[in-house]
Order: C-alpha cells, then sequence, then structure tokens
C-alpha cells in the first residue's frame, strides 16, 4: 500500500537497530521520519571562515580576523566540545582570542554547547600585532575541530604594507632663527 503520511518504509533499514530499542522488526513496516532521523546519527558538517578588512600595515598594533565556525544545513547537531585553534604566520604575533561564549586561552578557543544544522557560533575576534619587518604578504590560518565533525581549515591572505614615515624639516635647517622662509617637508 501506500507509504502513510510521514513516516518512511522500511526497505533496506538496519532492521538490527531496531531491535535495540526494543521493536520487534516483524511487527511494523513504516517508522515516523522523526524516529528514523532520531535512529540516523548524522555528523555535524562544520565550515570555517576567516576575514579581515583592508591591508594591515609595517608595526601596526591590533590589527583583526574575525573567524566564523557554522554547521551546514544537511549537517547533524554538535556534539561534545568544538575546538578553534589559530597557526599565525611569522610576523603576526597574537594579542587575544575572543567571542561570546568561547573559551579563549592563547592560540585556541573552546566550547561545548551544541550547535545545530545551519547556525553559527558568535564570531571570535583575533587580534594581533604586525611586525616592521614582516613580509610585504602572511596567511593567517585557522583549523576547528572536534562536536563530531572532521577537521575543516580556512586561511586568509593578508597584505603588509608600509605606514607613513613622519615627515623631516630639510629647510630651514634646525635651529636656525630669526629667518623667515616657508619649510618644505618631504616624505
Amino acid at each position: 500500500g501506500a507509504t502513510p503520511p510521514n513516516c518512511i518504509p522500511l526497505v533496506n533499514w538496519p532492521l538490527h537497530s531496531l531491535s535495540c530499542l526494543g521493536v520487534q522488526p516483524s511487527t511494523i513496516n513504516y517508522l515516523s521520519a522523526e524516529l528514523a532521523q532520531a535512529l540516523v546519527q548524522v555528523p555535524p558538517a562544520l565550515t570555517v571562515f576567516k576575514s579581515h578588512s583592508g591591508n594591515f600595515t609595517l608595526g601596526q598594533t591590533g590589527g583583526n580576523y574575525t573567524v566564523t565556525i557554522s554547521n551546514g544545513p544537511s549537517g547533524g547537531p554538535t556534539s561534545g566540545t568544538v575546538t578553534v585553534t589559530e597557526t599565525l604566520p611569522t610576523g603576526l604575533t597574537l594579542v587575544s582570542m575572543a567571542g561570546t561564549g568561547w573559551n579563549c586561552s592563547g592560540t585556541s578557543c573552546t566550547r561545548s554547547d551544541v550547535l545545530d544544522s545551519g547556525l553559527s557560533y558568535p564570531p571570535i575576534t583575533v587580534t594581533v600585532n604586525v611586525s616592521a619587518t614582516a613580509a610585504s604578504q602572511v596567511t593567517n590560518q585557522v583549523s576547528v575541530l572536534g562536536g563530531g565533525s572532521a577537521m575543516v581549515n580556512a586561511s586568509d591572505p593578508t597584505t603588509i604594507v608600509a605606514g607613513l614615515v613622519a615627515p623631516t624639516l630639510s629647510f630651514p635647517e634646525n635651529g636656525v632663527t630669526g629667518v623667515s622662509l616657508t619649510p618644505t617637508l618631504s616624505w
């Protein structure tokens, strides 16, 4: 006959899993969609996105990256601890990592609350200082592990530019007094 509404036929269903629940497989032909979903453990499908705005400057303090962890629409809920780990390139020094609900220490942040499918945790702000000798292009990396999901990674290439240098007074020479001239500044 026709499949009843909101039910899944037991064709090729792992019937041994039903006996674990005390259900006799020979007595039923259909499962409710809700029970079927509960029996099938769908793992989470975590993704990570990392971004920053603009270029960083040599010697800059307080450059920020934003890290967002999401669970894909087809993923199951997370279970257990989710750990986010930063891997900073040479030329960047970690100042802090922080985000609502995250427990951050050093280069890692963790949390254990459930993240349902299609949702995101609050973002993590990663604050860094830029060395005065950093390369002109660096790549900051992040990895996410746990919650029942496979490890995922993201990277964010960052351009480092030279900052403005303070101007020097070249004319009149320093120390000259009583001379009325227009100074020339150069960068």
